[in-house]
């Protein structure tokens, strides 16, 4: 007993607690997975485990997290979303993006010039990687400064909410996040500011969830889109799963299992045109700055036939027109469709989750 009470107290002393709250212990999955690839031997191998590792998901998780918890709580939390979490995630998708060009070039036999041109600004890349890495404390002598160790600090030093007050904050953020997309007039015709920009605002939804998973629960309700094949691709997404987490809250927000397949789909398939559509401008350039060819006339040639036999071509615009109508459709649209069913939530108790449960069979 008296052995106990001196591991008790060493452990209140040192500052250490063995219960962490539900919005702490969300951050911990992404923050671990991080510092495991952030831990190799050099920058190099740094590189390839956050490459390798899919570490950018772990920082749209972090950045999740951050969107709905900073403005609760900007005493502790202001500051680590756009001073270190977004420009990291940013410098890793650069890099991840050049590499993904490099395959999509081999793919489609495009001349060696070019493909060494990419390799070559991918290496490019990969150093200002490093050097963000360094001067953020990411990795290097100062490590042990980094802003994860200093997020997981200001974690612990903050005051968070009870589970209920939690609950409406999240289902708050959720429902704005989905009405500011639907509010949004995204021109189709547009790559980046239109197509890629939809793109990333939808994708919020499933990285939500994601991040929350002791939150939500995906429920077995019928939509109009439905995904019976259990070889389906959509079901293969690792954001078609919630991750598996041992204490789920009793009261969760749920979210249709099908709208949740449904919203993957329309991602991928926003995802392969944005990707057509990045090729269809970085070729031309690339072939004209490579040497490949030395007329843009040439390069314009050349790099749409190159881009047409990927496998995945699609007439970029076209398709995302196609995508954009079906999806935000103001009667049977797939925002109009999860809209109602997150709002209704809003005025549920414990008991009308169970009921509505119960009804489904669940």
């Amino acid at each position: 007993m008296e052995r106990f009470w001196f591991i008790l107290v060493i452990v209140s002393v040192c500052g250490f607690s063995f219960a962490q709250s539900r919005q702490e212990l969300r951050f911990q999955r992404p923050l671990r997975d991080l510092r495991r690839s952030l831990k190799q031997k050099d920058a190099e191998a740094v590189i390839e485990a956050l490459l390798g590792n899919t570490n950018r998901t772990d920082l749209f998780e972090l950045e999740a997290l951050l969107i709905v918890y900073e403005d609760e709580y900007p005493e502790t939390l202001e500051g680590f979303l756009k001073e270190d979490i977004k420009p990291f995630e940013d410098e890793l998708g650069r890099t991840a993006d050049l590499k993904e060009a490099i395959h999509f070039s081999e793919e489609v036999g495009a001349p060696p010039v070019l493909i060494a041109f990419l390799k070559g600004r991918e290496q490019e890349q990969r150093e200002k990687l490093k050097r963000f890495l360094e001067e953020h404390r990411f990795i290097g002598e100062k490590a042990s400064q980094s802003p994860l160790m200093k997020l997981q600090a200001a974690l612990e030093d903050t005051e968070w909410d009870g589970k209920k007050a939690d609950r409406k904050h999240v289902l708050k953020q959720l429902r704005k996040l989905i009405k500011e997309v639907e509010a949004t007039d995204y021109e189709m015709k547009e790559l980046e500011s239109g197509i890629h920009e939809f793109r990333r605002d939808l994708r919020w939804v499933p990285i939500y969830l994601r991040s929350f998973p002791d939150l939500f629960k995906l429920d077995p309700r019928k939509l109009w889109a439905e995904y019976s094949d259990p070889n389906h691709p959509v079901l293969k997404s690792p954001y078609s799963k919630l991750p598996v987490v041992r204490n789920k809250v009793g009261f969760p927000i749920l979210f249709p299992q099908q709208g949740l397949f449904a919203l993957n789909e329309t991602i991928d398939q926003l995802g392969k045109a944005k990707d057509i559509g990045k090729m269809e401008e970085l070729l031309p350039q690339a072939l004209l700055a490579s040497g490949a060819v030395t007329k843009a006339s040439e390069a314009k040639k050349l790099g749409r036939e190159l881009v047409r036999r990927h496998p995945n071509y699609v007439p970029v615009f076209k398709k995302a027109a196609e995508i954009y109508q079906k999806v935000t459709d103001e009667k049977s649209g797939l925002l109009a469709v999860l809209h109602p069913i997150l709002k209704e939530q809003k005025e549920w108790d414990k008991r009308d989750c169970r009921n509505f449960l119960r009804t489904l069979g669940h």
